[in-house]
């Protein structure tokens, strides 16, 4: 492995504060006119990331794909998160130099059972197939959600008369190279479902010391054969959904 145990003690050559302020300058805009506030929702989702733009009454600000609102009187931040697990963590780190705590992340993910297509899935913990979190934990190391957060995304679903389902993600780098193997013995584990950020989210909380939990919209299926739905009506709604879902969890933390 890339890193030695003593290296996960030692100092950042820089950090994202240092990147912050190189930004703030670069714009001649403040540190302040970069803050977050502490609730913080995010999004992989364009679909998801314009509903919840639509229901916070957003404004702009300095930074791209950052947005401030708020909802039922509540103020939020909202973050369109890039997709694949690097570039996601170092946009979470930022929004945490800028303030945020407690992340709600709406994203998508295919099932490798037969869970149906546009349900909802709470990840309880992550496969670490990813790059990001060995930067972060040990190899071994499990990464899971807030559980705080996380059962105040059910609670949020339940109310919206959704019945969430609970389980283990696997988080790959590499979509294209979900083998036939792969997902047959994850399955065989019980694993219910696959994307790509979630195990990096989890494991830059962990070590920054702040919430993260994840809602899942199903938007394929990996069987016998793939079978995607990703752009249907049917994910589409599931997506608005799952905005006010996250927003209304916002309103209770």
């Amino acid at each position: 492995m890339f890193m030695r145990e003593e290296d996960y003690t030692s100092r950042e050559l820089f950090t994202p504060e240092d990147l912050l302020r190189h930004y703030a300058e670069s714009k001649g805009c403040s540190l302040y006119e970069l803050s977050l506030h502490e609730v913080v929702i995010g999004s992989f989702s364009s679909v998801a990331a314009e509903e919840l733009r639509r229901l916070c009454g957003v404004r702009p600000t300095p930074r791209p794909r950052v947005h401030e609102g708020s909802y039922r009187g509540r103020a939020v931040s909202l973050i369109e998160f890039p997709v694949g697990a690097p570039i996601a963590a170092a946009t979470l780190e930022e929004a945490i130099a800028c303030g945020g705590r407690r992340f709600l992340v709406v994203g998508m993910a295919g099932t490798l059972g037969d869970l149906p297509i546009g349900s909802f899935m709470i990840p309880t913990d992550a496969v670490r197939e990813e790059g990001t979190s060995y930067h972060y934990l040990p190899p071994g190391a499990p990464v899971r959600p807030s559980g705080r957060l996380a059962r105040v995304l059910e609670e949020a679903c339940l109310a919206q008369g959704i019945e969430p389902i609970k389980g283990t993600n696997w988080t790959t780098d590499a979509p294209y190279r979900e083998l036939v193997s792969k997902v047959e013995r994850h399955r065989r584990a019980g694993v219910l479902t696959v994307e790509m950020e979630a195990a990096a989210l989890f494991a830059v909380a962990e070590v920054r010391r702040v919430e993260v939990a994840v809602l899942l919209v199903i938007s394929d299926r990996l069987g016998k054969r793939w079978e995607p739905a990703l752009f249907s009506e049917e994910v589409k709604r599931s997506l608005r959904k799952a905005a006010r879902v996250v927003l209304e969890a916002a309103h209770e933390l």
